[in-house]
Protein backbone atom coordinates (compact mmCIF):
# COMPACT_ATOMS: atom_id res chain seq x y z
CA UNK A 1 0.00 0.00 0.00
CA UNK A 2 1.72 3.33 -1.31
CA UNK A 3 1.84 6.41 0.80
CA UNK A 4 2.44 9.62 -0.95
CA UNK A 5 3.95 11.39 1.75
CA UNK A 6 6.92 8.57 2.61
CA UNK A 7 7.54 8.45 -0.89
CA UNK A 8 8.00 12.01 -1.15
CA UNK A 9 9.89 11.89 2.27
CA UNK A 10 12.39 9.31 0.76
CA UNK A 11 12.60 11.29 -2.62
CA UNK A 12 14.27 14.05 -0.39
CA UNK A 13 16.72 11.81 1.84
CA UNK A 14 17.89 10.68 -1.37
CA UNK A 15 18.00 14.29 -2.63
CA UNK A 16 19.87 15.68 0.18
CA UNK A 17 22.31 12.63 0.54
CA UNK A 18 23.08 12.70 -3.13
CA UNK A 19 24.07 16.57 -2.67
CA UNK A 20 27.43 18.00 -3.09
CA UNK A 21 27.18 19.43 0.70
CA UNK A 22 25.26 15.88 1.87
CA UNK A 23 27.16 14.22 5.22
CA UNK A 24 28.32 11.80 2.92
CA UNK A 25 30.97 14.25 2.07
CA UNK A 26 31.91 15.22 5.50
CA UNK A 27 35.94 14.72 5.36
CA UNK A 28 36.69 15.38 9.42
CA UNK A 29 35.81 17.64 12.27
CA UNK A 30 38.71 19.69 13.87
CA UNK A 31 38.73 21.13 17.21
CA UNK A 32 40.01 24.76 17.18
CA UNK A 33 42.23 26.59 20.20
CA UNK A 34 41.75 30.47 21.18
CA UNK A 35 44.58 31.96 19.17
CA UNK A 36 45.61 30.87 15.50
CA UNK A 37 44.67 27.35 13.97
CA UNK A 38 46.86 27.28 10.85
CA UNK A 39 44.44 25.58 7.56
CA UNK A 40 46.36 23.39 5.07
CA UNK A 41 47.54 20.28 3.89
CA UNK A 42 51.15 20.54 5.60
CA UNK A 43 51.38 18.48 8.32
CA UNK A 44 50.77 19.80 11.62
CA UNK A 45 48.10 22.27 10.49
CA UNK A 46 45.55 22.84 12.92
CA UNK A 47 42.95 22.01 10.36
CA UNK A 48 44.36 18.95 7.93
CA UNK A 49 43.47 19.39 4.44
CA UNK A 50 43.77 16.07 2.37
CA UNK A 51 45.03 18.24 -0.68
CA UNK A 52 45.51 22.09 -1.72
CA UNK A 53 48.14 24.35 -0.78
CA UNK A 54 50.83 23.76 2.75
CA UNK A 55 49.45 26.83 4.38
CA UNK A 56 45.59 27.70 2.66
CA UNK A 57 44.94 30.42 5.83
CA UNK A 58 44.37 30.79 9.55
CA UNK A 59 41.71 30.79 11.51
CA UNK A 60 41.80 33.00 14.60
CA UNK A 61 39.51 32.47 17.39
CA UNK A 62 39.09 35.15 20.28
CA UNK A 63 36.95 35.99 22.41
CA UNK A 64 35.20 38.43 19.91
CA UNK A 65 34.62 35.48 17.38
CA UNK A 66 36.40 33.74 14.91
CA UNK A 67 37.92 35.49 12.09
CA UNK A 68 39.58 33.60 9.01
CA UNK A 69 42.97 34.99 7.03
CA UNK A 70 43.19 33.19 3.58
CA UNK A 71 47.01 33.82 2.27
CA UNK A 72 47.71 36.99 0.61
CA UNK A 73 43.50 38.40 1.72
CA UNK A 74 41.83 40.18 4.36
CA UNK A 75 40.83 39.34 7.42
CA UNK A 76 36.77 38.44 7.81
CA UNK A 77 34.84 36.99 10.86
CA UNK A 78 32.86 33.80 10.38
CA UNK A 79 29.51 33.14 12.02
CA UNK A 80 29.42 30.00 13.88
CA UNK A 81 26.25 27.43 13.05
CA UNK A 82 24.87 28.80 16.97
CA UNK A 83 22.55 31.21 15.75
CA UNK A 84 21.85 30.00 11.99
CA UNK A 85 23.72 28.80 8.64
CA UNK A 86 27.16 29.85 9.24
CA UNK A 87 29.54 30.92 7.02
CA UNK A 88 31.01 28.45 4.66
CA UNK A 89 34.25 29.09 3.16
CA UNK A 90 35.41 27.55 -0.53
CA UNK A 91 38.55 26.41 -1.68
CA UNK A 92 38.54 23.91 -5.01
CA UNK A 93 36.25 21.32 -4.03
CA UNK A 94 36.59 21.81 -0.35
CA UNK A 95 34.66 23.44 2.11
CA UNK A 96 34.25 24.14 5.86
CA UNK A 97 32.59 26.14 8.62
CA UNK A 98 32.72 26.71 12.35
CA UNK A 99 30.15 24.61 14.88
CA UNK A 100 29.85 25.45 18.48
CA UNK A 101 29.22 22.59 20.58
CA UNK A 102 29.13 22.79 24.36
CA UNK A 103 31.17 26.22 24.04
CA UNK A 104 33.56 24.62 22.08
CA UNK A 105 34.80 25.61 18.15
CA UNK A 106 35.41 23.14 15.44
CA UNK A 107 35.57 23.16 12.28
CA UNK A 108 33.83 20.93 9.81
CA UNK A 109 35.66 19.89 6.88
CA UNK A 110 33.73 18.54 3.47
CA UNK A 111 34.87 17.29 -0.25
CA UNK A 112 31.60 18.95 -1.89
CA UNK A 113 32.97 16.70 -5.27
CA UNK A 114 32.66 13.48 -3.11
CA UNK A 115 30.37 11.79 -5.04
CA UNK A 116 32.76 11.60 -8.47
CA UNK A 117 34.77 9.55 -5.97
CA UNK A 118 32.19 7.38 -4.15
CA UNK A 119 29.20 7.75 -6.04
CA UNK A 120 25.59 7.42 -3.73
CA UNK A 121 23.69 4.36 -4.73
CA UNK A 122 21.14 5.11 -2.66
CA UNK A 123 19.38 3.40 0.51
CA UNK A 124 16.89 0.46 0.99
CA UNK A 125 13.62 0.31 2.59
CA UNK A 126 10.73 -1.69 3.27
CA UNK A 127 7.35 -1.14 2.04
CA UNK A 128 5.52 1.34 3.70
CA UNK A 129 3.15 -0.69 5.68
CA UNK A 130 0.71 1.32 8.65
CA UNK A 131 0.27 -1.36 10.49
CA UNK A 132 3.66 -0.65 11.92
CA UNK A 133 2.52 2.86 13.31
CA UNK A 134 2.29 3.27 17.02
CA UNK A 135 -0.18 5.29 18.83
CA UNK A 136 1.50 6.24 21.77
CA UNK A 137 0.50 9.30 24.71
CA UNK A 138 3.82 10.74 26.07
CA UNK A 139 3.79 10.67 30.05
CA UNK A 140 6.79 12.86 31.48
CA UNK A 141 8.54 11.44 34.14
CA UNK A 142 8.59 13.23 37.46
CA UNK A 143 11.07 14.05 38.78
CA UNK A 144 12.84 13.65 35.49
CA UNK A 145 15.39 11.33 35.24
CA UNK A 146 18.97 12.84 34.40
CA UNK A 147 21.87 10.45 33.18
CA UNK A 148 25.36 10.97 31.06
CA UNK A 149 25.10 9.83 27.69
CA UNK A 150 28.13 10.33 25.17
CA UNK A 151 28.33 12.49 22.21
CA UNK A 152 29.94 11.83 18.90
CA UNK A 153 32.67 12.98 20.31
CA UNK A 154 33.50 10.63 22.93
CA UNK A 155 32.53 13.23 25.90
CA UNK A 156 30.13 12.92 28.45
CA UNK A 157 26.94 15.46 28.24
CA UNK A 158 24.07 15.32 30.97
CA UNK A 159 20.60 15.29 29.14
Amino acid sequence: MPNKAFDEWRQARQRELAAPDSWLGLLGLFWLENGRNSVGSAAGSSVLLPSGPAHLGDLECTENGVFWRQAGRDKVKLKTDQTGPPTVVDHDNLSFFIVERDRRLAVRLRDRNWAAIRPFAGLSYFAYDPAWQITARWQALSPPVRMEVPNVSGELKSV
